[in-house]
């Protein structure tokens, strides 16, 4: 399955602006287990997570009442030396889109 994430555009007019107005990033992406991925902004350099930095979508968890965007996506990093999210993969990490 792929997952369709669509951006929440805060305000309302900025959906009407093209990508480069925000460094590129899109309106929608798709994503799905096994698809590789590159972060685009720092969330935690001292164990890897900067901007730059790849990895492969290991899961996507929804919420029971929202759909259309996900409470948080799984990723198995490149390189990563924090604390595990699942404790049998040593590399993953829970990102909130």
């Amino acid at each position: 399955p792929v997952a369709r994430v669509s951006a929440r555009n805060v305000p309302q007019t900025a959906k009407g602006l093209s990508p480069d107005a925000f460094g590129g990033l899109e309106n929608v992406i798709y994503l799905a287990v096994g698809a590789r991925v590159c972060l685009t902004n720092n969330i935690w350099k001292a164990a890897g997570l900067n901007n730059g930095a790849g990895g492969t979508v290991v899961d996507i968890v929804f919420g029971a009442q929202d759909l259309a965007l996900p409470l948080f996506v799984v990723l198995e990093m490149d390189v990563y030396n924090g604390p595990p999210f699942l404790p049998d993969r040593p590399r993953t990490v829970a990102v909130a889109p």
